[in-house]
This record gives structure tokens, sequence and C-alpha cells, in this order.
């Protein structure tokens, strides 16, 4: 196992070491890690786990947008939530984003699943639990990783910038219940593969509102093609 120090940031491994959060962190590590000494396959690649606070720095967040936990398939996660390496085939999740986004915006459908653009506009792409056995979807809920992941959202909340938080899905509207939002602009919609009959996905308008709302706040809009 790596260090923590390698494997987290400077500037979110200071914050969350002020909030008491070490202990619980290199508890999950250290789980995951016994499980890949024991022969068990685990998505992302360990110097992926915290790929998300790499990409956006903590002072940077403007948007967050909440995962469940990473794909199972191989050559998928890349500690991004709903992010794929560019060539690798789309999810159904990632694809359902892709025509929402062509639908606000018109032109081509975007193609490019690697979604690190986003990310260093200060979109935190933050799955809930970081780990997951390769084909066992939700494997890693019971290891801690809520609490964690928790923290990262409320530290990200404690920012001066204006800030949306896109929450698609129960579990995504779970992970911030109980947080102050005050002052945040939040979005609340189905998760982009739920059945349409529930608070549909498609149609939602998300990316655009994002982008009125940040623009009111004196912000840069987020270019989301």
């Amino acid at each position: 196992m790596q260090p923590i120090d390698k494997l987290i940031p400077p500037d979110w491994l200071a914050a969350l070491e002020a909030s008491g959060a070490r202990p619980a962190i290199e508890k999950c590590l250290t789980a995951v890690d016994a499980l890949r000494a024991s022969g068990v396959e685990v998505y992302p690649r360990e110097e992926l786990t915290f790929n998300a606070l790499w990409a956006t720095p903590l002072e940077r967040v403007r948007c967050i947008l909440l995962g469940q936990d990473p794909y199972i398939n191989p050559g998928q996660a890349m500690g991004l939530s709903f992010s794929v390496p560019q060539g690798v085939a789309f999810p159904p999740s990632l694809r359902n984003i892709f025509i929402e986004l062509q639908r606000e915006y018109g032109g081509e459908r975007r193609t490019n699943s690697d979604l690190s653009d986003w990310a260093s506009q200060g979109v935190l792409l933050l799955n809930s639990i970081l780990t997951v056995t390769a084909g066992d979807s939700g494997s890693h809920a019971a290891l801690g990783w809520q609490p964690i992941t928790r923290q990262i959202v409320a530290l990200a909340l404690q920012t001066t910038r204006p800030q949306v938080l896109l929450l698609w899905g129960r579990f995504a509207k779970g992970v911030v219940e109980g947080m102050d939002t005050n002052g945040k602009f939040v979005l609340t919609a189905a998760h982009p593969v739920a059945p349409t009959n529930y608070n549909a996905f498609l149609g939602c308008g998300h990316f655009q509102l994002a982008n009125k709302w940040l623009v009111k706040q004196g912000a840069e809009p987020i270019r989301w093609s």
C-alpha cells in the first residue's frame, strides 16, 4: 500500500487531517490492500483511488457531481465519477449524460468519455464509495468510505466560491443529506439510468441551469461539451 501522503494531494490531505479523517482513510486503504493481497481485483488502480482530488484542487471546487461507486468492468474506472478513459465504450449512464448535454446545447454529441476537462474546470467528480471489486457493484459499501467522502463534500462546501451541486438519484441526495447547502445551487434529478417515470434525468436541463446560475454569481460558465 502506498503512503497516504502519496495518494492524496497536499491541499486536500491537510484539510482532511485537520478534520480528523486520516485514521478512517488509513483503515479503508488497509482493508482494500488486504483484498488485493488476497487476489481480489479492485478498481480503480490504487494510484487513482483519490484521482478526483488530484484533478480538482479544494479551493477550485465550483461544482460537485456525485456518483455511487466506480465502474465494475475492466478499463473503465479512473477515479472520476461517471468518467471512463477515452476509447472505452460508454457505460449507459455516461451515454445518457451526453444525450442530455446534446439536448440542451445542440450540435454534435460529445465523444470524449474522459471527463478530466470538467474536473480541471472545478467540477469535483466524486464517487461516494471510492473502490469496488471487479464485477461486483456496491461490494465495498461496508468498508467505511461514505463518512470520508461526506467529509470531502463538507470541506468543499466550506469554500467561498459559488458552487452547484448536481445530485442525480437517491444515493447522491443521501450523501449530502443534513449538510448546510445554504447559498449553494442544488439541482436534483433521477440517476441517468433510472426508470423514466421517476423524476427523469433526460430533460432535466441541469447543464444550462448550472451555468446560468454561475454566471449570475459572476463566475465563468463550465465548458461541458
